[in-house]
């Protein structure tokens, strides 16, 4: 037993050593340090398990807040970290570090425009009852828990300075994280602080690598709608009716038919006697109207809103593209041809907009006999009214059938039946991303006949019957098609 603390004692004396040494030399590497702290402050930062552990924490969260701004495009923007737990009163006379452990001032940054400073204001872990409900309950917690739980074990297994201690507490795999963190966004050229932002994250569930790894990501949720709002054309939002909104930025900015994101605010719960922040989540898009470059604010028309509007939301600036995926299925309507679709949307916000895809399908000739094949389609839409949850319009597409059968001889054969089709068509929402989708209208098409295949000689020949009776088959009459839509934005 002797001997096992004596070893303990030793690795974490030499993972401190290696973290000192990894730090010194960053410190005398960075091209952009003008100063660094000395070198006892660091030593004593890294002379104990605990500060260690607080190091790699506040690590983590920069790579979070770093990944989520590289994941907007933002480039250019450097992300620094407090050593202390209180934002500094004076950003421009304190020394922060990167996730590369280099030590700066900001007065001596010279390859970055911009910075934001990470504090972490509070951070904690605690065992939960295992009746406690979860902070969120989703998919992802209840498939990966059971996963997160044998590697949180076998870890702790591996590095916890108690792992010869085992132990039956039930609260050991429903552990609560709470995380708070305070922001700055600066300037360095003019040495100005020009936005902050502070996020609370909760999350309770799973054990502590689990609930530390489940919380991390609310984090970067929140970080990245707080990044749009602090970098992107944002302002709050001013209802003026359901589906109208005005926003307080300057026409010259903004171009019709340009999207953003609606986010709701973050709400107040209270859980027994702590109050709780939940940060609020994405909830619409709308789009620019008719735009005044003279006007100091701008009109959106809401496209599409999964969450109730209330006070305090705010649009962002959407800079994106917008595609959509969707099904169809059209059943056998006043004659027998039934297909599905496979088809995509370029606009799927706007009130015009077009897309295409390839179907397969079935169809009787006038023979009775069944048809089948495949082929593709391009079409037109206007959406003529415009809701949160509802659209309507018109609909015209251009369809290119390719049926396919075999002829007296056993030859493959086939012809080329094209058509056009005119209908109505409505979009209700379902959920943030899917719709449901229905089409009723009319197909026009000639009756085709010329069914022809291709010789091992690369020669076109016609079909051979027998009793000279070519089928025909024409998929003119009433449509009526079923689809959902996926939106990927």
């Amino acid at each position: 037993m002797l001997s096992i603390r004596i070893k303990k004692q030793f690795l974490r004396f030499f993972n401190s050593l290696i973290l000192s040494t990894f730090c010194f030399t960053f410190m005398n590497a960075a091209p952009f340090v003008k100063s660094s702290l000395p070198e006892s402050t660091l030593v004593h930062a890294l002379s104990s398990p605990d500060s260690i552990k607080l190091l790699k924490i506040k690590l983590a969260i920069a790579n979070t807040i770093i990944e989520a701004k590289a994941n907007l495009g933002i480039w250019g923007v450097l992300v620094g970290l407090n050593p202390d737990s209180t934002p500094p009163e004076n950003i421009f006379q304190r020394k922060y570090f990167t996730r590369n452990l280099q030590f700066f001032n900001l007065k001596g940054i010279v390859n970055f425009n911009e910075s934001l400073i990470i504090t972490l204001i509070e951070f904690k872990q605690k065992s939960m009852p295992q009746n406690s409900k979860p902070s969120e309950y989703n998919l992802k917690d209840n498939v990966l828990k059971p996963v997160g739980s044998f590697l949180g074990r076998l870890l702790s297994k591996k590095h916890s300075d108690n792992s010869e201690q085992k132990t039956d507490d039930p609260s050991a795999d429903n552990i609560q994280t709470k995380l708070h963190i305070y922001v700055q966004a600066v300037d360095n050229q003019n040495e100005r602080q020009f936005g902050n932002f502070s996020i609370h994250i909760v999350h309770t569930g799973g054990n502590k690598f689990v609930s530390f790894e489940r919380a991390l990501e609310k984090l970067a949720d929140k970080a990245t709608i707080e990044l749009k709002i602090l970098f992107l054309l944002s302002s709050e939002v001013t209802f003026k009716s359901k589906n109208l909104g005005e926003i307080s930025v300057p026409g010259k900015y903004v171009w019709r038919g340009m999207l953003f994101e609606l986010f709701e605010p973050d709400r107040m719960q209270q859980v027994g006697d702590e109050t709780l922040v939940i940060p609020g989540k994405r909830a619409g898009i709308a789009f620019a109207m008719a735009v005044d470059t003279l006007a100091e604010h701008s009109l959106i028309k809401i496209a599409r809103k999964w969450r109730p509007g209330s006070p305090g939301f705010w649009a962002v600036e959407y800079p994106n593209p917008v595609f959509a995926l969707q099904v169809n299925y059209h059943p056998p309507s006043s004659y027998a041809y039934q297909r599905l679709d496979f088809q995509f949307n370029l606009t799927p916000f706007k009130r015009f907009d077009s897309g295409g895809g390839f179907h397969l399908f079935k169809i009787k000739d006038d023979q009775d006999d069944d048809v089948g094949g495949f082929g593709f389609f391009g079409f037109l839409l206007w959406r003529m009214y415009y809701s949160d949850r509802f659209t309507f319009g018109t609909r015209f597409g251009f369809d290119i059938d390719i049926p396919i059968r075999k002829d007296d001889d056993g030859n493959d054969v086939s012809l080329i039946l094209p058509s056009i089709s005119t209908g109505l068509n409505t979009e209700f929402l379902i959920s943030e991303k899917v719709d449901l989708v229905l089409e009723i209208g009319y197909r026009l098409s000639s009756s085709a006949s010329g069914w022809r295949y291709t010789t091992e000689e690369e020669e076109s020949v016609s079909a051979y019957w027998a009793d000279s009776s070519c089928p025909r088959v024409k998929n003119t009459g009433i449509l009526i098609s079923l689809g959902f839509r996926y939106l990927i934005f």
